[in-house]
């Protein structure tokens, strides 16, 4: 069973607008969930046509490393 502070739907979401992609985790960052072609910010990701998971991942290095080198 997940905790509330793991489930990153009520955690954590950083977009990054030049890549059009939103990381989301939990409040205690053990996971990262990473998704590409989200056009704007308050994106529902649930309701999203057009937004992709790409990466899960416990690092947050590992996103930024992802995001930089694979994102276009």
């Amino acid at each position: 069973m997940t905790s509330l502070n793991e489930d990153p739907c009520i955690g954590n979401r950083e977009y990054y607008p030049t890549k059009k992609v939103m990381v989301i985790s939990g409040e205690d960052g053990n996971k990262y969930f990473v998704f590409k072609n989200v056009p704007n910010k308050s994106t529902n990701l649930n309701f999203s046509s057009t937004s992709q998971l790409v990466l899960i991942t416990s690092s947050m290095d590992e996103v930024e490393f992802f995001i930089i080198n694979f994102i276009n």
